[in-house]
C-alpha cells in the first residue's frame, strides 16, 4: 500500500516595508492640519536640539501625514519652514507655529462702532493700527493677517472710473502700461542682485556664468550688479574686483545674526549701527571700496 504525506505550512504574509513604515510613523504621529510643516508633538524635548531630531519634520494633508528629513548637516527651521544650517536654527524644541487669530472683518451684525475694527477675541481697536508694524493685542491679530484679503487698511480694488492719470493709476492684473503702450514697445528692466560671501564658492557663477565680458546690455554697456555684503567667509580680494568691474557694493552686516526675528524685535539702534556701518568700514578697509560708493543695505535674512 502507498502513502501519500501531506505537510501544512503556515503561510506567512509579507508586506511592503517601506508603505508599512509609513503607515507606522502615520500611526505614531499626530496631526496638525494648518497647511504647514510641524515636528511631531511627542518628540522628548531632552533630544530635541540633536541633529537627528531637528532635522525631522512633517506635514499633515486631508487627515495624513507624511514624515520628511533635511539633507546631512542640516536642521528644520519652524519659524521659516526652511532647512538651513544647525547655528541658524534655534527652535528645535517647537513643535508647530501657534496660530494666529484672524481679525472679524465680517460678521452678520456690527461689533465694533465706525472706525474700529474686532480683533480674534472680539474687542474692538481703532482701525489705523491694524496692520501698523505694531502688535497691540496679545492675539497678535491685528497684525497676524496682513495680506490685501484681511489688511482692514488695504487699498480699495481698482476702479478704473474713477482712477485717471495724472493724479491715479492702476492695473488690476499688471499688464496695464500707462499711455496704451503695447508690451512689447516696453523696455524691460532687470534688476540682479546677491547677498551674503563672496569667495570661491560663487566667485566662478559670477564671473564665468553671470557677467562674462561677452554679455551685454541691448545698448552695449556691461551687465552689472548689485552684491549685499556680510563679513564672514567674505573675500575682499574679491570684493575689490567685483567693484573694479563696476559692480555695486552695498552691505549685508557683520555678524548675519539669527534668529530673523532678532533684526525687528530685539535690535537696538546701537546693534544697527554697529552692524551695518561697521560692515561698511569693513568693506571700506579690506576690501578697498570707497566709502560713497557703499550703495545701501539689506537685511540678514
Amino acid at each position: 500500500m502507498r502513502f501519500k504525506l501531506a505537510i501544512l505550512l503556515p503561510l506567512v504574509i509579507v508586506g511592503e516595508p517601506q508603505r508599512d513604515a509609513k503607515r507606522g510613523f502615520r500611526e505614531k504621529v499626530r496631526c496638525i492640519e494648518n497647511g504647514k510643516f510641524y515636528r511631531n508633538p511627542a518628540t522628548n524635548k531632552e533630544l530635541a536640539f540633536r541633529k537627528k531630531k531637528c532635522a525631522e519634520y512633517c506635514l499633515c494633508i486631508e487627515g495624513e501625514v507624511f514624515p520628511f528629513k533635511c539633507s546631512t548637516g542640516l536642521t528644520f527651521d519652524i519659524r521659516r519652514q526652511i532647512c538651513d544650517r544647525s547655528d541658524k536654527v534655534d527652535n528645535c524644541d517647537v513643535a508647530s507655529e501657534v496660530a494666529i487669530a484672524k481679525p472679524l472683518l465680517n460678521t452678520d451684525e456690527p461689533i465694533c462702532p465706525s472706525g474700529e475694527t474686532a480683533c480674534g477675541a472680539g474687542t474692538c481697536l481703532p482701525t489705523e493700527l491694524f496692520c501698523d508694524g505694531h502688535p497691540d493685542r496679545q492675539d497678535g491679530s491685528d497684525e497676524g493677517w496682513c495680506d490685501p484679503a484681511h489688511d482692514p487698511n488695504a487699498a480699495p480694488p481698482c476702479d478704473y472710473a474713477n482712477c485717471t492719470l495724472p493724479d491715479c493709476f492702476c492695473s488690476s492684473d499688471g499688464t496695464l502700461i500707462p499711455g496704451g503702450v503695447l508690451p512689447a514697445d516696453v523696455p524691460q528692466m532687470i534688476v540682479i542682485t546677491f547677498d551674503d560671501a563672496i569667495n570661491d564658492e560663487n566667485w566662478s557663477l559670477y564671473q564665468d556664468k553671470l557677467f562674462p565680458p561677452n554679455f551685454k546690455n541691448p545698448s552695449g554697456c556691461p551687465i552689472h550688479g548689485t552684491f549685499y555684503t556680510s563679513h564672514q567667509y567674505t573675500n575682499y580680494a574679491m570684493v575689490q574686483k567685483l567693484w573694479n568691474q563696476g559692480h555695486e557694493i552695498a552691505v549685508h552686516s557683520i555678524t548675519h545674526r539669527g534668529p530673523e526675528e532678532w533684526w525687528g524685535k530685539n535690535a537696538t539702534i546701537e546693534d544697527w549701527f554697529d552692524e551695518m556701518v561697521g560692515q561698511a568700514n569693513i568693506i571700506n578697509r579690506f576690501g578697498g571700496v570707497d566709502m560713497e560708493d557703499i550703495r545701501g543695505l539689506r537685511v540678514p535674512f
